[in-house]
């Protein structure tokens, strides 16, 4: 650090530099220097400050009071909220941690940016897990034999079932993961949020639900423990083989529960498999399927010509993400499209995959 600050320093002793080039020149560089891991902002401090003294950058500009650089105003900025970030980590639990990751800007005029290894991870974990995975899959006679070991029972239970799904998922949850993940995970396992509100709720005159259809049924939803009750030894979602078997098609709702991407749900089966669709991305729920639904939809064909290769945008990529917001942010992209566009815009649609750093293209001819 101290290299660079000679360099700084060397370099606006230079008296070809005027006081507006030299501020500017601060500005150029803090963004250098805000990539430095681990940074010494009372040391930075002192030193902008002694650069100034020595070259009196702000004595000339405002003679009457001396204004800090804007380069010194943001390390301030920053020292203080990394002070106040220790201060408050040490009163907030694990669970608050990560509520607060959508809320952390290093500084206000930096997006915030949410690193997506810990969101695949925490889905990849959830699907794979052997109790949880079984609320994401239709139960077939393999796995409820799993699923009876795991709850030291011969016959399914489903109350200990669900025990066991709170119990493990309790657990996994501990992982990193980002907080609005978390949320759609409890509220579809638990039927409650962090703050223990319950699904169906009003918050700030919203009704609590998961997805931003508001799906207000859940594992935890004391319709399906009736049911359970007088369906003994029956999962409420089995496989079509274990309804065959069983002659029972599982947790049937009164009405089909409707959602923005139009799927029937009608049984607590297609229920648990549209869950799955929102997070897990792979070949019968391919990006471009999902896309060219949208674009039906939202009637995206009526204004764009759409070009998909299917060579370049393949069905069988598997990914593990929040698929609603994937989908809001590409309904975003084509709003701005049309906006902008003079006359009907050609799009071509790309979705790549290299050494699991996934990319998904729009070019657009205006």
């Amino acid at each position: 650090m101290s290299n660079k600050f000679t360099f700084i320093q060397n370099l606006l002793e230079n008296e070809q530099f005027d006081a507006n080039q030299k501020e500017r020149f601060f500005k150029l560089v803090s963004k250098e220097l805000e990539n430095s891991s681990k940074v010494n902002y009372e040391r930075i401090k002192k030193d902008i400050e002694n650069i100034q003294e020595r070259l009196g950058i702000d004595n000339s500009q405002k003679p009457k009071k001396k204004e800090k650089s804007t380069f010194l105003k943001l390390f301030e900025e920053a020292d203080i909220n990394e002070k106040n970030k220790e201060d408050k980590s040490k009163e907030l639990t694990d669970q608050e941690k990560t509520n607060e990751v959508d809320n952390i800007t290093k500084y206000d005029w930096i997006p915030t940016y949410i690193n997506p290894s810990g969101l695949y991870k925490y889905l990849f974990d959830f699907n794979n897990n052997l109790i949880l995975k079984s609320t994401c899959h239709k139960i077939d006679a393999n796995e409820l034999i799993i699923i009876n070991k795991e709850c030291g029972t011969e016959v399914y239970d489903f109350k200990k079932h669900l025990s066991k799904i709170i119990e493990v998922f309790e657990i996994h949850d501990k992982k990193y993961a980002p907080g609005f993940i978390k949320n759609f995970v409890r509220l579809y396992l638990t039927g409650e949020n962090f703050k223990k509100n319950k699904i169906g709720s009003k918050i700030d005159k919203k009704v609590l639900g998961w997805t931003e259809d508001t799906i207000k049924f859940s594992w935890s939803n004391e319709k399906l423990k009736e049911w359970s009750e007088k369906n003994p030894g029956i999962p409420p979602c089995p496989s079509d083989g274990l309804a065959r078997n069983k002659q029972n098609l599982g947790f049937e709702f009164d009405t089909p529960i409707k959602n923005s991407f139009e799927r029937n749900i009608a049984t607590f089966s297609s229920l648990i498999l549209h869950f799955k669709k929102m997070f897990h991305i792979k070949s019968d729920n391919s990006l471009r399927s999902l896309i060219t639904q949208q674009n039906k939809i939202k009637n995206w064909n009526e204004s764009i010509n759409f070009t998909i290769n299917e060579n370049e945008f393949p069905i069988n990529i598997e990914l593990f993400t929040y698929v609603e917001r994937v989908l809001v942010a590409y309904n975003k992209i084509i709003e701005l499209i049309i906006e902008k566009s003079v006359k009907k815009p050609e799009v071509k649609l790309l979705f790549r995959d290299k050494n699991r750093n996934f990319r998904t293209t729009a070019w657009s001819n205006l």
